[in-house]
């Protein structure tokens, strides 16, 4: 993971995700707050990661979100975390199961789309 890209004082913020080898742009992770139903935030924070099809496979999203979250659970003072993931992205669903975050099924409280919410709390075991 490269240097913060962009950081909110709540603790959020994007990190650009760089490739091993030529040091170009991979993707990014982030660290947000979720927006429920009428686009208003919440005070639940979500790590996500957006990678150019081309680096998929490589392991670039699994080790930055399991750095964030490490971090989240550790220095910045939340308790747990989520991830949103569409019902049909098995990437970011594989993600999720490697970083052994917590299904809790289908729900529409975030943005008012159906989504996979996955939890991670401070207490649970993060492996890489």
């Amino acid at each position: 993971m490269e240097e913060q890209s962009d950081e909110y004082k709540n603790g959020t913020g994007s990190w650009e995700i760089l490739e091993k080898d030529t040091k170009k742009i991979a993707g990014a992770i982030i660290l947000c707050q979720l927006l429920d139903e009428h686009h208003v935030p919440t005070q639940d924070i979500e790590v996500g990661w957006h990678l150019k099809r081309s680096v998929w496979g490589k392991g670039y999203a699994k080790l930055d979100a399991l750095c964030l979250t490490k971090a989240l659970v550790n220095c910045i003072y939340q308790s747990f975390i989520y991830a949103v993931v569409k019902p049909e992205h098995y990437p970011s669903i594989r993600i999720t199961e490697r970083l052994k975050m917590k299904p809790l099924g289908l729900i529409t409280k975030y943005s008012g789309i159906e989504l996979l919410l996955f939890k991670q709390t401070a207490s649970d075991k993060i492996n890489q």
